[in-house]
This record gives C-alpha cells, sequence and structure tokens, in this order.
C-alpha cells in the first residue's frame, strides 16, 4: 500500500470518478499498484460512471462522502 496516500490525495483535490487507467496515468503508476493499494480501503468507492477524464462510461474510483 506505498501508493494509497498519493491516490487518496488526488482523489480528494480532483473531486469526481477517474478509472483505474487515467488515475494510473496522472500518477505515474501501473493499474497493478492502483488496484493493490485499494484493494481493502472503505473510504474509496468503485461504481459505474463517467470517468472525468477519458468520459468513458465505466468502472470508476472516488471517495466515498460521509453523511
Amino acid at each position: 500500500m506505498p501508493h494509497y496516500l498519493a491516490i487518496w490525495k488526488f482523489l480528494a483535490t480532483h473531486g469526481g470518478y477517474f478509472c483505474e487507467e487515467c488515475l494510473a496515468e496522472q500518477l505515474t503508476l501501473s493499474t497493478d499498484d492502483v488496484r493493490r493499494s485499494l484493494r481493502h480501503r472503505t473510504d474509496v468507492t468503485i461504481r459505474y460512471a463517467i470517468c472525468q477524464r477519458c468520459l468513458s462510461e465505466k468502472s470508476v474510483l472516488g471517495l466515498r462522502r460521509s453523511a
């Protein structure tokens, strides 16, 4: 999980949802690094929506908002 903090900071400052590929490209990581870093995290949500960067409708990552 060495990349979790960088991923979390990116998602926190860039609001919205990003696909694994775009997130990995922005942070110069591999998609496997992104998957491994977020494997058991409960504060990051995965949903089917439009990626803010590539504008494709697919599985995307974003921070879970608390109530």
